[in-house]
């Protein structure tokens, strides 16, 4: 597969703390931070190896100055960090979704997988397994769906008391 641009955010290394040799520790108060968008033409992609082998990694190089400027300073990193909670938040629902198929097969398999005469999900060690998983999916469902509340612009509800709701 390919790409159709990156987006890059960073922050100017010359500003990172003197102390530091940590280039990441480079402070994005300053207004250097920056958002760009470069075009394939203007990256190199060299692959990395992974122990995911559904999917390919490279590492990205560019010139400092390569792609189009869209935002610095402030906005650049109040962007990005909008960006990492939605990439975080997509991230949990797939995963959520990923534990729930998960869970689904194995139910179904272990109905049907026969040891010692009787189908392996009859043992009690293995149905505790399977509630225990069943229930910590469960309860992170409504993790996710108060942190994708959250971020599509609705109110905290864990931030008011009970009785503040009750009253409302």
């Amino acid at each position: 597969a390919a790409a159709d641009g990156f987006v890059l955010f960073s922050a100017d290394p010359t500003s990172a703390d003197p102390a530091s040799d940590d280039p990441s520790s480079a402070s994005v108060d300053n207004g250097e931070a920056q958002v760009r968008v470069l075009e394939p033409s203007q990256v190199q992609l060299t692959p990395v190896e992974s122990v995911d082998g559904s999917r390919a990694l490279s590492r990205v190089t560019h010139s400092s100055d390569a792609g189009t400027l869209v935002q610095s300073g402030s906005a650049a990193e109040e962007a990005t960090s909008r960006a990492f909670d939605r990439a975080a938040l997509g991230d949990a629902a797939m995963l959520l979704g990923l534990a729930r198929t998960m869970l689904d097969t194995t139910g179904e398999y272990v109905s049907e997988r026969r040891q010692f005469g009787v189908p392996v999900g009859s043992f009690q060690a293995v149905k505790h397994h399977l509630a225990d998983a069943g229930a910590a999916v469960e309860f992170a469902e409504p993790l996710v769906r108060h942190a994708a509340h959250l971020l599509s612009g609705g109110t905290n509800a864990m931030a008011t008391s009970w009785s503040d709701r009750i009253d409302q």
